[in-house]
């Protein structure tokens, strides 16, 4: 069985993001703002576009919440 490195990348981006929204909101219980994630996860080598793709598949699937323009939290 093959898996699509595309779904692969999703899958791994999404995790990042959803472990950065859950640490900040243990540490500071305050929304996490899109750069602030685009600050943590680009000098990993992942691009904008990438997180855009991955915080779109999570507000999908109801992983997270947008509670404002651009900030989002766990929807728990």
């Amino acid at each position: 069985m093959t898996i699509d490195p595309g779904v692969l990348l999703l899958a791994i981006v999404a995790e990042h993001i959803l472990g950065t929204i859950e640490v900040t909101s243990l540490q500071e219980a305050s929304p996490v703002h899109f750069d602030e994630l685009i600050g943590v996860l680009r000098p990993m080598g992942i691009s904008v576009e990438e997180i855009d793709e991955a915080i779109a598949h999570l507000l999908q699937h109801r992983f997270i919440i947008e509670l404002e323009q651009d900030l989002f939290g766990l929807n728990s």
